[in-house]
């Protein structure tokens, strides 16, 4: 029963978002920044640098911020160099 529910409730709601994101392109570029955020969090909160880090205050909002920025701006190059690399194929 929760298979014949949760598959078309799967399918009709990434056909929703996928008809947004075709309308609407800034939402690619937030969610990029969201993973990038959560990464920065998960990188500062890693078992391996939670004891240094725990001295670092800043570090706990500069390494979700920088992680934000790294991937749109990665994403961003990305984008541009496309083109280029099309044109000379």
């Amino acid at each position: 029963v929760g298979l014949v529910i949760s598959i078309p409730l799967i399918i009709y709601g990434s056909t929703m978002l996928l008809k947004l994101m075709s309308r609407f392109p800034a939402i690619i570029t937030i969610g990029a920044g969201l993973l990038g955020w959560v990464a920065g969090e998960m990188a500062i909160s890693d078992p391996a640098v939670s004891g240094w880090a725990a001295n670092q205050h800043a570090l706990h909002y500069a390494a979700p911020i920088a992680g934000a920025l790294l991937v749109v701006a990665t994403g961003k190059w990305l984008v541009t160099r496309s083109p280029a690399a099309e044109q000379a194929a």
